[in-house]
């Protein structure tokens, strides 16, 4: 290989490395850990292109990733995050898809070579190459995450991506945002050949040069998959499927999200104008998004839950302890199995102990079918021992790096289980326990080292909810923390470090609301009115279906340990209890609010409740102005709580709140985070309402001091008004 030093030095991001077949190799390696598209990179893009072009000697170019594991992360989102205005947005948008004209129609042919993330922006790129190669790595993952992030495609994928693969599919990567690996990518035709890894570069030069032979027109028919008319074209089947996903779009987004609606339109619009007026469209659309509130409390949350993953991934050179690679999940019911097959699927070796031999096989069983369902592992495998092991000894945990205990909620249990394991794991073992509400300090049995003891708070369900609570309490060691933190990375969650408190930080919020759900049946409001008022505030999960998705026995646990903690203000109402004694438990269980099927679907409203409970269900529907009444009487109370949380330095900052909140208790994402909403209703406006919501509570509740002083201040969470945290 020689390498064009003139690139070396007049390049930072990119380099063209010219081979003696006449291929050249155009290598992205962008500062960081990921490569992404903003208007430095696409500069240096279109002068390597250019200059390749030039080059008599050069008779076919590949793109690829200098780095090993990402080959192209999509738009930079600081700069985007930055844009002053529609006209800057608009500029880098037609830049861009310029760039990919030039390379689209380069005279000489262009191939991918992919191995690592290609999304958004990454995968707009490969659609401007006449071929696409990517490796059989797990790594290699494609996706379109614009619209989860309040954008549209910007670079032509809204045209091209539809022509491709079809209108159907298009629709289905766009607006679903989920990432799906080399074989799907195959499948739908957005890739045209898979190799292993270390074949990737002869097989990409291979390519190119056999469609350098194949000469100008070969590669005009490549070009017209793209630019043209798409395969599956009906006017009349394609105006029903708009029809149909704009109708599902009223009703998944209610109005809140603009982003899917608007890509569907610039989708239909350019297939009916030609691929030039769409991508003008398309442009037009972006810029308008980059200025929306939406996009911008999108990105702010999204940015910040991917900074705290990145900082627990960051391996630390002072470390002694030894990177987690073996888990021992200490108790096999729901949430141990749930853990434990979690940390299997993503490549942990994992002994689950329980004490019962049927009830831990009946486990591994349940998550090798679940993972070979999910498509984990091919349907004639079985999960070999050193991945998955069920045990009964506790001396099998001997190799575990991290235990995690999943057992009763109950102090005194876990400080049992601790105190057997103490005796089978080495003095490095991180031991974790997975509570709900208990501090982590009263679960450490008496006269033990206790510094190595955390907490780690799964959220339920576990394969869906991304928050990990990483707890420290005093005597904690940095380090253990640290490695815990990793190892939640390393399952692709988010881990948020908060200090030892009842309930932590989510579901010491979380209790306020649910206290104020109790709170509000005292009252006589209609339970569907009460249910209502948080999902047209834009709440994935109406409240009465949350409680029994958590179960009651475990609300009540969790209400319990807040009132001990934190004193009369968090009394749990009466109601609560009531509901247990009548034989309120879980959706799981199948009773609850509400009946529960087998397979977990909601047959109506348990009919005991306005027979035993005196509530009431309304036949009216709720006025609106009223349903956003309950919201505020709702949401507001946890606002408070969050403040009394930064008061106590259980989290230092406004935007751990908004991604525990988000990430962790489904508040709506596109309102930034429960902190981001205060500033925006205005501190003044949150205390007075509060006052308001407070004065029935003979004296238990007040406005936190913490939130008089930032009025007084005239201050938000996030700085000073009209500002932003730094």
């Amino acid at each position: 290989m020689v390498q064009s030093k003139t690139m070396t030095q007049a390049r930072q991001q990119v380099s063209l490395v010219k081979k003696k077949s006449g291929v050249a190799f155009v290598l992205l390696d962008c500062p960081g850990r990921s490569n992404v598209l903003n208007t430095s990179t696409l500069a240096e893009l279109e002068a390597a292109v250019l200059q390749a072009n030039s080059d008599d000697e050069i008779k076919a170019l590949v793109y690829m990733s200098g780095k090993a594991d990402t080959f192209l992360s999509g738009a930079d989102l600081g700069e985007v995050k930055k844009f002053g205005n529609k006209q800057a947005a608009h500029k880098l948008c037609r830049d861009g898809q310029l760039f990919l004209n030039i390379t689209r129609h380069l005279q000489k042919p262009i191939v991918g070579a992919i191995n690592g993330a290609c999304l958004g922006g990454g995968v707009e790129l490969i659609l401007c190459l006449h071929k696409r190669i990517a490796t059989n790595d797990p790594i290699t993952v494609f996706a379109m995450p614009e619209v989860r992030l309040g954008l549209i495609p910007g670079l032509g994928g809204t045209q091209r991506l539809p022509r491709l693969l079809g209108v159907k599919t298009a629709l289905e990567v766009i607006l679903g945002s989920e990432p799906f690996d080399a074989n799907r990518a195959l499948e739908i035709g957005l890739i045209d050949e898979i190799v292993a890894s270390d074949d990737l570069m002869s097989r990409a030069e291979e390519v190119a040069l056999e469609l350098a032979a194949a000469g100008p027109e070969a590669l005009s028919k490549l070009v017209e998959k793209t630019d043209g008319t798409p395969a599956d074209f009906d006017a009349d089947k394609l105006k029903t499927l708009f029809a149909i996903t704009e109708r599902s779009l009223r009703i998944t987004t209610k109005g809140h999200y603009p982003a899917p609606p608007a890509a569907v339109r610039v989708m239909k619009d350019g297939l009916a104008q030609g691929i030039e007026a769409g991508l003008h469209l398309e442009a037009g659309a972006f810029s308008d998004l980059c200025m929306d509130e939406v996009t911008h409390n999108l990105m702010s949350i999204m940015l910040a839950a991917e900074f705290y993953k990145q900082m627990a991934l960051s391996p630390s050179k002072k470390s002694s302890l030894p990177p987690i690679s073996n888990i021992g999940v200490v108790g096999s019911g729901t949430m141990g199995t749930a853990i434990a097959e979690l940390a299997v699927s993503h490549g942990y070796d994992v002994c689950l102990k329980g004490r019962d031999k049927n009830r831990v096989n009946v486990s591994v069983e349940k998550i090798t079918a679940s993972l070979v369902r999910k498509g984990k592992r091919a349907a004639n495998t079985t999960i070999k021992e050193g991945t998955l092991k069920g045990v009964t000894d506790v001396k099998e945990l001997s190799k575990c790096d991290l235990i995690i205990e999943a057992s009763l909620e109950d102090a005194e249990v876990k400080k049992s289980v601790f105190k057997e394991v103490l005796g089978a794991v080495t003095d490095d073992c991180v031991l974790a326990t997975n509570t709900s509400a208990l501090s982590v300090a009263s679960t450490i049995p008496e006269s033990v080292d206790s510094s190595r003891f955390i907490g780690l708070h799964f959220f339920q369900p576990v394969d869906r909810m991304q928050l990990v609570e990483v707890v420290s309490h005093g005597q904690v060691n940095r380090e253990a923390v640290a490695a815990a933190s990793n190892f939640v990375a390393g399952l692709g969650k988010i881990p948020l470090s908060v200090k030892d408190t009842p309930g932590f930080l989510a579901n010491r919020i979380l209790g306020t609301y649910l206290e104020e759900v109790a709170r509000l049946t005292e009252e006589n409001v209609p339970m569907n009115w009460i249910d209502e008022g948080p999902l047209s505030f834009g709440m994935p999960i109406a409240p009465f279906e949350l409680l029994d998705e958590i179960g009651w026995h475990l609300v009540i646990a969790i209400a319990d340990a807040l009132h001990v903690g934190l004193g009369e203000r968090m009394r749990p109402p009466a109601k609560m209890y009531d509901s247990v004694k009548a034989g309120l438990r879980s959706k799981k269980e199948g009773i609850g609010v509400f009946l529960w099927d087998e397979n977990g679907r909601k047959n109506g409203y348990n009919p005991d409740l306005e027979r035993r409970f005196k509530v009431t269900i309304a036949k009216e529907k709720i006025d609106p102005a009223y349903a956003k009444e309950l919201a505020e009487r709702l949401v507001l109370p946890m606002i408070d709580e969050a403040a009394r949380c930064l008061e106590e330095k259980i989290v230092l900052r406004a935007r751990e709140v908004d991604v525990a909140t988000v990430f962790g208790l489904g508040f709506p994402p596109f309102r930034g985070g429960l902190l981001r909403y205060a500033d925006k209703l205005g501190l003044p406006y949150v205390r007075d309402r509060l006052e308001v919501i407070y004065k029935n509570s003979f004296g238990q509740r007040s406005v936190s001091q913490y939130i008089h002083k930032l009025v007084a201040e005239e201050r938000g969470f996030y700085g000073r008004v009209g500002g932003d945290e730094s």
